[in-house]
């Protein structure tokens, strides 16, 4: 937790350089393939084709007791109904304070199947993904993507997790599901500020997070600490998966 007189550091920009070690995996993506920089009606163009390949996550047994495992490589189709939460949140937005506040842009569609197929290329350096396990929702100034992933077979989108992969090859668990994120921005804080610096606040913030959240939320609110900590707990393998998908 950062003190709130501790200012954050800038998040660094495309095209300078990082002093973080890089993950082995992360590949630098192409500026025409990052959300903030192209044109937003690309969300909702049509997939030609299904793709019955790798969903973004392998097939793991041995994890399959956690709730994730074997069926998480279903195929969950093409659905990309945008949640009425991420719906308001992309209309009120959220507020960056120049570095004080919440370094998150939501996007008002989820990222197409396309789109997403090529960003977890390019992430991974894998090209036989497809991404189908990840429903793209929003970033952070450096290019680090949100996304619900499909994490458990069967349940509606809402009730998946939320997870962050950052520019630098960052990656964590942010929440258990869409109801508990909106109490994660709810404090203060965003998937850049829990991954990257371990913040997870309470810090101050303007109204629109948390009234989202008490008009949209269907689970109690907690503080931002215990979200994250319950969800990390609930997907420990969550980094070593990222790792094996990587080539």
């Amino acid at each position: 937790m950062l003190g709130a007189s501790h200012r954050r550091p800038q998040p660094r920009q495309w095209g300078r350089p990082s002093t973080r070690p890089r993950a082995q995996c992360i590949r630098h993506v192409p500026a025409q393939l990052r959300p903030h920089v192209r044109e937003r009606e690309q969300h909702n163009a049509p997939r030609d084709a299904h793709v019955q390949a790798a969903d973004g996550f392998p097939r793991r047994p041995d994890v399959s007791a956690a709730g994730y495992g074997a069926d998480v490589t279903e195929t969950h189709g093409d659905d990309r109904r945008f949640p009425p939460a991420l719906a308001d949140l992309a209309r009120v937005g959220v507020d960056y304070a120049d570095g004080e506040g919440i370094d998150f842009e939501p996007y008002d569609a989820f990222s197409s199947a396309d789109e997403t197929a090529h960003w977890l290329r390019q992430w991974t350096g894998n090209p036989e993904l497809d991404g189908d396990a990840y429903r793209l929702f929003g970033q952070d100034g450096t290019g680090g993507t949100a996304a619900l992933w499909y994490a458990r077979p069967g349940r509606p989108l809402a009730e998946q997790p939320v997870v962050f992969l950052g520019s630098e090859g960052e990656r964590g668990v942010i929440a258990g599901n869409l109801s508990d994120f909106l109490w994660v921005l709810a404090d203060g804080v965003g998937p850049m500020e829990v991954v990257l610096f371990r913040d997870t606040g309470p810090r101050p913030t303007t109204t629109p997070p948390a009234d989202l959240a008490a008009r949209h939320a269907t689970t109690p609110r907690r503080p931002a600490a215990t979200v994250v900590t319950e969800a990390q707990a609930e997907f420990p393998d969550f980094s070593e998966h990222i790792d094996a998908l990587c080539r």
